[in-house]
């Protein structure tokens, strides 16, 4: 189930963020949600396929919405194990590789990106940083990304900042990576909570992230319920 989910919030996503003729797909499904009965009226369809029509799209945007409220994200909390051995935390300035989704920024502005490549890092005052590469793509065909979103998109916290970490699996598509649940409080909206995803390529790199974040972030932030 957790795939088939997973599978829907991809295409929701795509369907916001992919554009044509400067309207997004998902926005595109306001006239295809009106079209079946507008022809029904002049006499070119039968009213039950109309309604049916408009009903299965209808459907299509709440589940959009509905996507969109949960980020796009499937994530199920769990304890992962990297094995006997407990793996250090990062360096200063060493990047790790791992896949991001939540609200970014760059400049004065913001986005959210979902799977994105991306590396976590830290400098020596200790502000961490996530990194994360949006790509130009195409759906559809015809439609296709924003070229102006194309480029490197930030999220900037230091550990105190840290609400609570959790680790689990995280699901894209049909494809599943161990990851982290990072809640934090931006220091451009300290009155919100704000949430990112962080998947990476195996266990280890995310015991090592999580211990780097644990050595100054709250000890509440790691309390499991």
């Amino acid at each position: 189930m957790q795939r088939i989910i997973s599978w829907f919030y991809s295409i929701a996503y795509k369907l916001e963020n992919h554009y044509l003729f400067k309207t997004s797909l998902a926005n595109w499904l306001w006239f295809l949600l009106v079209l079946p009965p507008l022809i029904a009226w002049v006499g070119r369809l039968a009213w039950w396929t109309a309604i049916l029509l408009s009903l299965l799209v209808g459907l299509l945007l709440v589940g959009i919405q509905w996507a969109k409220r949960n980020d796009y994200v499937v994530f199920e909390p769990e304890e992962l194990e990297a094995g006997n051995m407990v793996p250090p935390p990062i360096e200063t300035d060493e990047p790790i590789n791992a896949w991001a989704s939540g609200l970014f920024s760059v400049g004065n502005k913001e986005k959210t990106v979902l799977d994105s490549a991306a590396q976590f890092s830290y400098v020596s005052t200790r502000e961490h940083i996530i990194m994360a590469r949006v790509e130009q793509t195409r759906f559809l065909l015809l439609s296709q990304s924003m070229k102006a979103e194309a480029g490197l998109w930030y999220v900037f916290f230091m550990p105190g900042a840290i609400e609570k970490v959790v680790t689990g699996t995280i699901w894209h598509g049909f494809k599943s990576r161990p990851g982290l649940a990072i809640h934090y409080w931006p220091e451009e909206r300290p009155d919100k909570e704000d949430v990112f995803y962080l998947g990476f390529p195996d266990v280890e790199s995310l015991q090592r992230v999580r211990a780097d974040i644990q050595i100054d972030a709250p000890a509440k932030a790691f309390e499991t319920a």
